[in-house]
């Protein structure tokens, strides 16, 4: 009997870990990224479609070097921060930092030397160069990894709404004094600047940073890290290929609508970025000290949590495309309308595939990852050329979802990680009757009314949701410790 009520309160204490750290890191989450929304509605009233166009243009080709990078250490830097000694921790932060400036260096070089080659006009260069430098002064993803090491949520929180404060207060200085298309990626720089400086001063609390040159140790990151980079530039092609196609096929305008409603969904695409920074230490922990129990259960609560938060969102801003785009960017940017009411959707399939890739990463399962990812981005760029050409914007939107949606199906064909992957499937099932249930409340009794959407849609899809046992009385518990302001540690006590 005691044994019993001990490993109850054990579950009862790691679903409260799970979700205070979830809690905390997903209102971080929201207000940084409710900025950054902002940030994008006042640049593309700017700008205008065509140099929004450019503007997106050149984030999205950004992206492709980005990954070099971070060819899969970061990763790798949590598991070894959450194996090592303190001591040894201060070096292997200077180390891996001096590595990823290295690597920062390369991508700065590479992207604006494609473009020259390939002959780009002189401002998309130029906002390529200006974009790129943001490699150099943003690498706060390192320090981030420290938070994550000691399950400490709250300080990401604080360093990315400072980043989105200091660039948003900065483009609103750039379009009162209309500095043009070139001072936003300044504005954008330096707010990735900000960012990397009080993270550096936030980290000193957990360890010191040691700068030293071990090019053993790069060496053994960088190959231990390759199947995670492979995966990352299938990944990469799978979420960005869409728009560089359009941009190519149709010109800047059509990139322009397309470019807002990616813009405008890329943000909230970040929660399951949250989810892993969140629960991968919590995994790793557990994986390596062999507690299996706990993990299955770790790693099923907090995608059930994340997915009922996913799923009702995506639900509702494919219900109310239209209203939101018109608010947000304007009668210029209807046409985008049907391009965000699928594209969103997107999000729900990349939270699945990220979700599968920290599992196998977990277990060491790395290179299965990057399998599915490259059946992936074979398909997605087929899709691209067949879709984009027949239906424009549309079909580049098609395009990436329907890639996406092909990872868990693809993962199951392996036997790495195909436990994981069924079990997604489960935990999938409950939220996607309760969001059904709002869509068709909102269709045929709201008639896509926003404001009545907002207010009832959540409503019924929490409702159903406790109908038809989404929700247990576990769950609630964990929760009323996150509203009540108890960290996971004061829960483990």
């Amino acid at each position: 009997m005691e044994q019993a009520i001990t490993g109850e309160a054990r579950q009862e204490s790691l679903a409260g870990e799970v979700v205070w750290n979830v809690g905390v890191r997903l209102l971080g989450f929201a207000a940084s990224k409710c900025m950054l929304l902002v940030m994008t509605a006042v640049v593309a009233r700017y700008l205008g479609t065509e140099n929004f166009g450019k503007y997106s243009f050149v984030l999205t080709y950004l992206v492709f070097f980005q990954i070099l990078t971070d060819p899969g250490v970061s990763a790798l830097l949590l598991q070894k921060l959450c194996d090592t000694a303190k001591l040894e921790r201060a070096r292997l932060l200077g180390s891996t930092l001096l590595l990823r400036f290295a690597l920062s260096c390369l991508a700065v070089g590479a992207s604006v030397g494609l473009l020259l080659i390939l002959g780009y006009p002189a401002d998309i260069q130029k906002a390529a160069l200006i974009g790129s430098l943001g490699f150099l002064v943003g690498r706060s993803d390192v320090y981030t990894v420290v938070f994550q090491a000691h399950l400490k949520q709250q300080y990401i929180a604080y360093t990315e709404l400072l980043e989105q404060l200091v660039a948003t207060g900065l483009i609103v200085l750039v379009v009162i004094f209309d500095l043009g298309f070139l001072a936003v990626f300044v504005a954008t720089a330096a707010g990735s600047g900000a960012r990397f400086f009080v993270s550096w001063l936030l980290s000193g609390k957990f360890t010191k940073t040691e700068f030293r040159v071990d090019l053993t140790g790069w060496r053994d990151l960088l190959r231990s890290g390759l199947p995670i980079a492979v995966g990352a530039v299938f990944g990469t092609v799978v979420a960005n290929l869409d728009l560089l196609t359009v941009q190519k096929m149709m010109g800047n305008d059509a990139a322009g609508y397309y470019g807002a409603a990616k813009r405008l969904i890329s943000p909230w695409g970040l929660i399951p970025g949250t989810y892993v920074s969140v629960v991968y230490p919590i995994l790793y922990k557990l994986f390596v000290s062999g507690d299996r129990d706990r993990f299955a259960l770790a790693y099923e609560k907090s995608f059930r949590y994340m997915l009922m938060v996913i799923v009702p969102v995506a639900t509702g801003v494919s219900l109310t495309a239209k209203s939101i785009m018109r608010i947000i960017y304007g009668e210029q940017f209807l046409e985008s309308s049907m391009i965000l009411a699928i594209i969103v959707w997107s999000q729900v399939f990349l939270f699945v595939k990220l979700v599968n890739d920290y599992l196998l990463i977990t277990i060491g399962k790395q290179r299965a990852s990057a399998r599915v990812a490259g059946m992936s981005a074979l398909t997605n760029i087929l899709l691209n050329i067949v879709l984009c050409h027949k239906y424009g914007a549309e079909g580049a939107a098609i395009s990436c979802v329907t890639s996406y949606s092909l990872f868990l199906p693809l993962q199951c064909t392996f036997s790495e990680g195909r436990e994981y992957s069924l079990a997604i499937l489960r935990q999938a099932v409950k939220p996607a009757v309760a969001a059904s249930a709002m869509a068709l409340f909102v269709a045929f009794v709201l008639r896509f009314q926003l404001l009545a959407s907002l207010v009832a849609g959540p409503l019924i899809y929490a409702g159903v949701l406790v109908a038809v046992g989404g929700v247990g009385t576990s769950d609630l518990l964990a929760l009323s410790k996150v509203i009540l302001g108890r960290s996971g540690s004061e829960i483990r006590g």
